[in-house]
């Protein structure tokens, strides 16, 4: 690790440092059983460490295939409905994520997306798309 510039990346160190003292062998499994939960440091640790080695491992484990956006304009109905279109869609998934929506609302906030300007804007997108 000395020889690692941690200058860019704050927390870095500390979690390569604390991955060293938590994690218990074989290396390659994060099962929770294969961690020190008795070390003082695993209850402001651990949690992050098994994000990062679990949440990241796909990145590092499966063939990485770039998608790029088959368009980047603006069409007319984004000028006037993509800011609230945005906004519905941030509130109704953070409320999701944090437990004060039911999973079953992400089908009503796609419903009210798509009639309150989002299929025309997919469908100006695939008019340009056709051209």
């Amino acid at each position: 690790m000395d020889d690692v510039d941690f200058s860019t990346h704050n927390l870095l160190k500390s979690d390569m440092e604390a991955v060293k003292k938590l994690k218990k062998e074989p290396y390659d499994d994060f099962s929770l059983d294969k961690w020190n939960l008795d070390s003082d440091i695993a209850k402001n640790n651990l949690p992050r460490l098994v994000a990062i080695l679990v949440g990241d491992a796909p990145s590092v484990n499966e063939k990485y295939v770039p998608v790029y956006n088959a368009y980047n304009g603006q069409t007319e109905t984004m000028e006037t409905k993509w800011a609230n279109l945005k906004k519905m869609e941030e509130e109704t998934f953070s409320k999701i994520v944090m437990g004060k929506a039911d999973i079953s609302e992400f089908d009503t906030f796609v419903k009210n997306w798509k009639s309150q300007g989002g299929d025309q804007i997919l469908k100006e997108i695939n008019d340009e798309l056709s051209k």
